[in-house]
């Protein structure tokens, strides 16, 4: 019956089936706008997840979903025939995988591997005892998933190796499990394929080795489920019969085609159960009788593993996609994927810049996954194009979807990279240490060709590898990277300008209703054109030369592997990466490095590249910082302040006696006071300087929830009561009711300070929907200011105190300069042009650390306040100060010097540009006006 089952229904091809699969793709006629006009998606990721299919879509929504029910009910129709869709599924499943009913349950956990393995543990602590007296040995491909859990758990983990020829290496397993044969619970937990490389283990040989040591045979099918037969109990002949039995599988169905929206699966071996202990999940559906003082569990295991409501309609739709799988059959899966294998590989191993990872498909047995990086075609063996910058490139250009990084196989992609252990510390150390430095995240790009596609699809896809291998580095100079967030994103593009928002849809009029994207012409689209099209581009890009600045932190410089677009300008030339991929011995051989380049030929950046350090830089950081210590400002405006509120003098004056060692406690309270100290020092130099307040002054303080704001608010009330002083202080906040910002526990905060408080809320972004403006930052913006004012002139306010700090100045005044050709910045203290009302800013020479070393300390209520309007801080403001940052990792007194700078510009009464145009009209001259300036995004609050 399962071999019918495989072969496919009596009178269907398996040629129709794939077929079927090939034409229902949901999506593939999808287009997007992309930075070189619309392309059609070409998805090559389903290692990572399946794609929707239209006729198991027509199923559910015409069959399953008008009997939707509640299967812990069967009284009604719809709760019986959901009842039974399910239970059908978990038959299909079972007789797929070869369950035996008297010895294996399918259960539903999860929504992937991930979740399923997690319901394992929780059994096995209960039966077999999880602990320092576990061993779990691991394979060399496992995914994170596979290995973490058991981490946790307290299990010792042991990693086996891989044989020459990239496989399991089961000489070394048996040798670790007869090292670990005292160990209360032995448990082996591989994966039938791995997802960066494709290869195929032999399960069967692995479960019999682990059977014969009595330890567990764990089955990670995530990867290989789609495409691989998956046996609980294989038929075999021989004195190991008996053994080759697997007693878990672990099964993503999202993976499938026609997959995505379905749970986990695990189909598990009885006896790991004990009924003694409750089950992993008690609740709903798990019990049969229940009293106020006991409870008994169901036995039956699926009905008692699987409390609460389940993913009903999910759980169907496994079935069906397990049920098409075997309509196409296994055989026909298994051949078109090594066909699709042999033939890639062919054609990719031949680009001497293009390194395949891990062994050939002549060595080993793989799917037809490829995991990849790119060097420069005149520099192979140096650095690489940036995974993501090719992932990019390949979606701009070809519509091509593939995936960039470490595919969550980390120890793996590390042996696969080269990287050893102490070089993978130092990448991690410097990721944790700086939040700039993403970008060196070692990875790869990695594309999958799955058994459906067509011929066309096949060769396309290679062709654009082919092309972006020979000619993808022209292209670099056309885009930008971004250290934080590790994005590459074409210059002109920097938007997505095709997202789909939840948000714009409507159920008004009686209908649902959303702005539609128009796909009519995508057969116009061919994979021809596309090649053809990138040619043209890749010859039309100018050869310019371009600033090579050092745009990361010298830590991170010594740890980079990719190019710059300047090094890629003047044909690759750069220092070696810190790594290179491994090379297999059996393997396809990589193309061989060329001869060493003219020693003659200047090697302008040499001093700086093969270091990874500017020399030049690191002298002045280790001259300025001590010329810093010792010649700091001591401002006597702050002094006059401190005198005229009634505070000591600056002890830092004064001799310091040696101090004994302090306890954490004292230390941390002597620590709150210096930061407070420091940030209450800055904002005296502001307040005296520019007169911000004075006696009788009432002053409204803009409370966002944010450490700035909360801050400023605590800042104040300190020198509020030093009682020299007669000034009032309030609070305002404006709440633009967006859940994404809920200010609301401002409240009882602002309540217990004793301030007054004067709580807003008003539906800005409902009301911009409305009104639709062409700028929602700006005008949002505009209406916070104008409730900002209205409330301070409602409740008697003069002043407004808004809590920016010298790193917005700093910003702000080269946001002017990048987006508004301007030399400008926010002002320290301005007023308004009806003349009743000030904006102040005391934190104009407060740096942001300062504040958020401030709120930390003094656990203040902070609250994120990200931009409601589209749920992420403002991306301009983000990036200008990912720049900064990294300049001041290279020149310590960089604020000092920007603000020194716009000292002029934070007067108020200073417009540069008026005065400007004022001096040179006297002298006779024209001054034409200029445009008119369209609303910035980005533009301040006041």
């Amino acid at each position: 019956m399962r071999e019918e089952a495989e072969k496919g229904a009596p009178g269907e091809s398996a040629s129709e089936s794939v077929q079927l699969v090939r034409e229902g793709v949901v999506g593939k006629e999808a287009m997007f706008a992309g930075p070189y006009g619309r392309r059609k998606v070409t998805y090559c990721d389903y290692t990572a997840s399946g794609r929707g299919l239209e006729c198991i879509e027509q199923y559910v929504n015409t069959e399953i979903l008008p009997f939707y029910g509640n299967t812990h009910s069967t009284s009604s129709v719809v709760g019986h025939q959901s009842t039974l869709f399910r239970f059908e599924a978990r038959q299909l499943i079972g007789r797929y995988v070869n369950a035996r009913y008297d010895k294996d349950v399918v259960l539903f956990s999860g929504r992937g591997v991930t979740g399923a393995l997690q319901h394992l543990l929780h059994i096995l602590e209960k039966s077999v005892g999880l602990g320092s007296r576990s061993v779990v040995f691991v394979g060399p491909y496992e995914h994170h998933s596979a290995i973490l859990p058991w981490r946790e758990a307290g299990c010792k983990v042991v990693s086996i190796k891989e044989n020459q020829k990239g496989n399991i290496d089961t000489k070394h397993l048996e040798e670790e499990l007869i090292l670990h044969k005292d160990f209360s619970a032995k448990i082996g937990c591989f994966s039938a394929a791995s997802n960066v490389t494709g290869i195929l283990t032999d399960t069967n040989e692995i479960s019999i080795l682990l059977h014969k040591h009595s330890a567990l045979s764990i089955w990670d099918y995530a990867t290989a489920g789609p495409y691989v037969e998956m046996d609980m109990n294989p038929y075999m002949q021989g004195v190991d019969a008996d053994l080759v039995y697997k007693d878990a599988i672990l099964i993503s169905t999202h993976k499938f085609i026609g997959g995505p929206g379905t749970p986990g699966i695990m189909v598990v071996k009885k006896k790991l159960f004990d009924k003694k202990h409750p089950p992993s999940t008690p609740g709903g559906g798990t019990v049969f009788f229940v009293t106020d003082k006991d409870h008994r569990y169901l036995s039956n295991l699926y009905e008692r593993e699987e409390g609460g409501t389940p993913d009903i309609v999910g759980s169907i739709k496994a079935g069906l996609v397990f049920k098409l799988k075997h309509s196409v059959g296994v055989q026909t899966i298994q051949a078109r994927e090594h066909d699709f294998a042999v033939r890639a590989e062919g054609r990719l191993a031949a680009i001497p810049n293009l390194h395949l990872l891990g062994p050939s498909v002549n060595d080993v047995k793989k799917l037809a996954i490829f995991s990849f990086m790119i060097s420069h075609p005149s520099n192979i063996g140096k650095k690489f194009l940036h995974y993501n910058f090719v992932c990019s490139l390949l979606s701009d250009l070809f519509g091509i979807q593939a995936r960039g990084g470490c595919m969550c196989a980390g120890p793996y992609a590390q042996h696969l990279l080269g990287i050893d252990f102490d070089l993978a510390k130092k990448y991690e150390e410097e990721l944790v240490e700086r939040d700039h430095s993403e970008v060196i995240r070692p990875g790869f790009v990695r594309i999958n060709f799955n058994y459906f596609i067509s011929e066309e699809e096949f060769s396309f896809v290679l062709s654009a590898l082919e092309f972006v291998a020979k000619d993808g580095w022209r292209f670099l100079s056309e885009y930008t990277f971004y250290e934080e967030s590790n994005e590459w994103v074409h210059k002109k593009n920097r938007k997505f300008p095709d997202r789909r928002w939840l948000d714009s849809i409507s159920f008004r009029q009686g209908k649902m209703q959303w702005p539609t994207q128009d796909n009519s012409d995508a057969a116009l689209h061919s994979y021809q054109d596309y090649l053809e099209q990138a040619e043209v581009l890749a010859s039309q890009i100018k050869r310019e030369e371009h600033p090579n600045p050092q745009l990361l932190h010298p830590s991170a410089e010594a740890l980079r592997w990719f190019l710059y677009p300047h090094e890629a300008l003047s044909s690759g030339e750069s220092a070696s990466s810190p790594f290179q991929p491994r090379t297999y011995s059996t393997a396809s051989p990589v193309a061989p490095k060329p001869p060493p380049s003219d020693p003659t030929a200047p090697e302008p950046s040499a001093s700086c590249e093969a270091t990874g350090e500017c020399l030049p830089c690191a002298r002045i950081m280790a001259t300025t910082t001590s010329q810093y210590k010792s010649i700091k400002n001591k401002s006597t405006t702050s002094q006059k302040l401190r005198d005229q509120l009634g505070q000591p003098p600056d002890p830092s004056n004064q001799k310091k006696k040696p101090k004994a060692p302090l306890s954490p406690q004292k230390a941390a309270l002597l620590e709150k006071k210096k930061i407070g100290k420091a940030i209450f020092s800055s904002a005296c130099d502001a307040i005296a300087e520019f007169g911000m307040i004075k006696d009788g002054d009432r002053v409204l303080v803009g409370l966002s929830g944010g450490k700035d704001s909360l801050t400023l608010l605590n800042i104040l009330l300190q020198i509020k009561q030093a009682k020299k002083w007669n000034f009032e202080i309030g609070a305002t906040t404006v709440d633009p009711q967006t859940i994404s910002y809920d200010p609301t526990p401002l409240i009882p905060y602002v309540k217990q300070l004793g301030v007054p408080y004067y709580y807003q809320s008003q539906g800005l972004i409902e009301l911009a929907k409305e009104t639709c403006p062409t700028s929602i930052c700006a005008w949002c913006s505009r209406m916070k200011r104008g409730i900002l004012c209205k409330t301070a002139r409602k409740h008697g306010y003069n002043k407004i105190a808004l809590g920016q700090h010298l790193d917005d100045l700093a910003e702000s005044f080269l946001m002017y300069a990048f987006h508004n050709g301007k030399l400008d910045t926010m002002k320290a203290s301005s007023l308004l042009k009806e003349g009743d009302l000030s904006i102040i800013r005391p934190f104009i020479y407060v740096r942001e650390l300062q504040t958020k070393k401030y709120a930390r300390l003094h656990s203040l209520p902070v609250i994120t306040e990200n931009c409601p309007a589209c749920f992420a801080e403002p991306k301009e403001r983000k990036r200008i100060k990912a720049l900064l940052a990294a300049q001041e990792n290279l020149f310590p007194l960089l604020f000092n010097s920007i603000r020194s700078t716009i000292h002029p510009l934070m007067h108020g009464r200073v417009n540069v540009k008026r005065q400007f145009i004022k001096e040179m009209e006297l002298d006779g001259h024209t001054i034409p006006k200029p445009p008119e300036r369209e609303e910035n995004e980005n533009e301040d609050l006041f």
